[in-house]
């Protein structure tokens, strides 16, 4: 027992001592005492006298002495004790670290370990010596253990004394509690339980309120297909899509969770599906229902509209109506109701006929078909615009009426400004295509009637191109978009049209004038009429191909064509030709994007007639046609005529272009300008062909020197009183021949100037050919009778009418050879 005390004792101090709180000093003090202690008793053990005891009680005793103190001595903070500590174990930790190798300190130290049993074989081969420093190593490094832990047992303490204050702070609130439960307890038995009687009421009867309620809606609910279907009746499908949709808004609302309805919304699904179906069909059914231009569509497919709105689906009923209509489009023609059975027959069928079906049957029912889908579109971009619910119908049932109302004011129409401008370019694109495969349609017939239209007249194709540009503009009109299909068509058409008119023109006049027996035609009234017309500045509207005014009267003829204040004698070819442009000038407001083409083509016509006429006068071909020797100067005169009546007429040819064209195109007419400077040469060298006559002539007369001679040198008794040569007489005989030829056919301006340089023409051939004769055999006489026949020769040029000889030269030449008589010499 005594043992037992010391050891209790003992441990207790040993708390104290291990307290961080305690002094070091003190510390120390029972650390001896202890230890004296613990002798004492184990001296004790072996007296067991009083005597031998005593020391062990004088132990007791000052240990109980040291505990008295310890209690009564002020604890070290710890803050100063931990600096203390620390630095004493700081001190001690080196020291042990200087002797004890640094491995021994790690945490996953293992005596067994390789460095570990290396740093044993470094310090020698003894092994007691190896063990003995291994064990001192672990007793330091356990003692530096120990003091680690001794210096961290301070934070210890303060945590179980907070937690002793916790464990007490504890205990007073779950007083407090117990004493306010208690106080509520009582209160709640004394007057709240009695108060609360009137709101558990009035909550019940809330409750059951919205549960009579919710059973009204599941009944609705329940009702809705039979609503539903008495709406469809009556083509209300707005309103039913409105129930089903409201009836779906309550399913995932306020009857969410309701079992008995589960499979509710998937009916509803469905059914809102094949009245979808239901819509789309019957809206492309109304659509196609009646092909009339007079025809309101928008009472029948207003409501399949709106319905189509209410649930986004309009699209797919306008890409099947679309569909639908690029594949009947053809079948709305009339051409089944004709006589027309294949394409062979439609390529030879008769022009008026061809007109007749165009105006009629083609481009009437196609119209008439664009302005039903122009309709439509327009009835569907309005209910678009609009973006509202269409009125819904009335119901048989007041519980119907109920809801349908509910329905109608609580979902409303919500369309996104995407899917309005989708909608709006769906049936612009729908009208666009509803054009394209009516111009493709007609383009079909163009090409099967593309031979025949090369092979019609101007004014024929005129009335043509403009029935056709008609139905182009009115249907772009329609569809407010223009088409790409029908116009070049149209114009390629008009080109292959002008290539085959031209052809047939320009070997018409070229025949015309190869067949030309080079008379004096008559001009018959119409071709008057045509030359007036041109002059005008304006093709006749009035005229008829072929040159005929309408009525059939007989038309008078004329033996000139008067072109302004002119007249001039042409031939028949010129009458075709003039007739030819008038054809092609009639062609420039009746098919104005032939304009350009038009004009190339007039001056090729005036070209090719200019260079034909040319090789045939002036080449002298045609005296193989006409089985003649020479050229005539008739014949010159009329040609001379014939190209003056053309040259006359170009100024107003180039006037009515010029009103025709654009701005842009003007510079095609330099061509026009060209080919008129092309007739006034050829014009110019006819001229000067009749001077070339007068010449050969001069040439034939006194070309022969001697034959001259005689009559000038060597005169006899037998030439009597003559007093010209029987040369000069032949000459003026030919120049007034030629001029009353000339005199028929040439204006007077013209002849005076073809007479002015004949005379030019004649003073220097013929001093040249006098100039020939020997100056040394000129007599008196000789002289004489030269003058003679230059004076005879100017007064032969001054009785033509409208002229005067003013170039004198050659009478001057003649007068300055008469020189006073010689006197024979005496050899004479």
């Amino acid at each position: 027992p005594v043992m037992q005390q010391a050891f209790v004792l003992g441990q207790s101090l040993c708390s104290v001592c291990n307290d961080p709180k305690s002094s070091s000093s003190l510390q120390s003090s029972v650390t001896a005492a202890v230890s004296g202690a613990t002798s004492a008793a184990a001296a004790a053990t072996s007296f067991p006298t009083a005597a031998t005891a005593r020391p062990y009680a004088d132990a007791l005793a000052l240990l109980h002495a040291y505990a008295a103190a310890a209690l009564s001595v002020p604890p070290v903070e710890p803050a100063e004790m931990r600096c203390s500590d620390v630095q004493q174990r700081a001190e001690g930790g080196s020291n042990a670290k200087q002797v004890v190798p640094v491995e021994f300190f790690s945490e996953d130290f293992q005596p067994m370990n390789a460095t570990v049993m290396g740093i044993f074989e470094k310090e020698g081969k003894c092994p007691d010596l190896t063990i003995s420093r291994l064990s001192h190593w672990l007793d330091v490094v356990e003692v530096e253990l120990l003091g680690e832990i001794s210096q961290r047992s301070w934070e210890f303490f303060d945590a179980l004394s907070t937690l002793e204050k916790l464990r007490g702070q504890a205990n007073d609130i779950c007083t407090q509690l117990g004493i306010i439960q208690r106080w509520i307890s009582s209160t709640d038995s004394g007057t709240v339980l009695a108060s609360l009687q009137v709101p558990i009421l009035c909550n019940r009867r809330s409750h059951l309120r919205m549960v009579l309620h919710k059973l009204k809606l599941i009944s609705t609910v329940q009702q809705t297909e039979s609503a539903v279907q008495s709406l469809l009746h009556t083509r209300d499908y707005t309103g039913a899509l409105n129930l089903i949709a409201h009836s779906q808004y309550l399913l995932t609302s306020s009857l969410h969770g309701v079992q008995s309805l589960k499979f509710m919304r998937m009916q509803l699904s469905k059914l809102e599906g094949r009245i979808n179906n239901q819509m789309q069909q019957e809206f492309v059914q109304e659509a196609f229902g009646d092909f009339g231009p007079d025809t309101d569509v928008r009472a029948s497919i207003a409501p399949l509209i709106a319905g189509l709105l209410r649930i986004q689906s309009l699209q797919n009923a306008l890409h099947t109506y679309r569909e639908k209509m690029i594949t009947q489009m053809s079948s709305q023609l009339a051409l089944r109701e004709s006589a027309i059975k294949d394409e062979s027959e439609l390529a030879t069928l008769p022009h008026e006929e061809f007109m007749v079906l165009l105006q009629n049957h083609v481009f009437q029912n196609l119209f008439n078909y664009l302005a039903m889908v122009k309709q439509v579109t327009d009835v569907v971009l309005d209910a678009v615009s609009r973006s509202s619910t269409s009125p819904v119908g009335n119901a048989s049932e007041p519980w119907q009426a109920a809801m349908v109302k509910e329905a109608s004011s609580s979902v409303p129409i919500a369309l996104s400004t995407a899917y309005q401008q989708h909608l709006t370019s769906l049936c612009r694109d729908t009208m666009a295509a509803a054009c394209e495969r009516a111009h493709a349609l007609c383009c079909n017939f163009f090409k099967l009637r593309a031979d025949a239209h090369s092979r019609l007249g101007g004014a024929e194709f005129g009335v043509l191109y403009k029935v056709t540009t008609g139905f182009i503009t009115r249907s772009e009109e329609t569809v407010e978009k223009p088409c790409t299909s029908l116009r070049p068509t149209l114009v390629a058409q008009c080109k292959a049209f002008l290539d085959g008119f031209h052809a047939r023109e320009l070997k018409k006049v070229m025949l015309l004038l190869e067949n030309e027996n080079w008379s004096v035609a008559l001009v018959p009234d119409q071709f008057q009429t045509i030359a007036d017309a041109l002059v005008a500045g304006m093709p006749d509207p009035n005229m008829q191909t072929d040159g005929s005014p309408k009525g059939g009267a007989v038309p008078a003829q004329i033996a000139v064509l008067r072109v302004g204040g002119s007249a001039f004698k042409v031939t028949s070819s010129v009458l075709m030709l003039i007739k030819s442009l008038f054809d092609y000038l009639q062609l420039l407001p009746a098919v104005p994007p032939l304009a350009p083409d038009v004009v190339s083509k007039i001056v090729t016509v005036l070209n090719s007639f200019n260079k034909r006429t040319h090789q045939l006068i002036l080449g002298a071909e045609v005296t193989q046609l006409l089985n003649i020797k020479f050229i005539t100067s008739k014949l010159l005169a009329l040609t001379s005529q014939t190209l003056c009546a053309i040259i006359e007429i170009m100024p107003h040819l180039r006037k009515i272009m010029q009103s025709q064209l654009q701005a842009s195109n003007h510079a095609l007419l330099k061509q026009i300008d060209l080919s008129m400077a092309d007739y006034v040469a050829h014009n110019q060298q006819l001229m000067n062909k009749f001077v070339a006559i007068v010449k050969e002539r001069v040439q034939a007369h006194f070309g022969d020197t001697k034959a001259i001679a005689v009559w000038y040198f060597h005169h006899t008794e037998a030439d009597g009183n003559a007093t010209v040569s029987p040369s000069m007489s032949q000459l003026c005989k030919d120049i007034s021949s030629l001029y009353r030829i000339l005199s028929n056919y040439l204006p007077t301006d013209m002849l005076k100037t073809v007479f002015v340089k004949t005379m030019g023409m004649l003073n220097v051939e013929l001093i040249e050919q006098f100039s020939k004769l020997d100056a040394t055999l000129f007599s008196a006489v000789s002289a004489q009778r030269l003058t003679q026949d230059c004076e005879y020769l100017q007064a032969t040029l001054q009785r033509f009418p409208n002229f005067e000889a003013s170039d004198h030269a050659l009478l001057q030449w003649a007068m300055a050879k008469q020189v006073p008589q010689a006197q024979p010499s005496p050899q004479q």
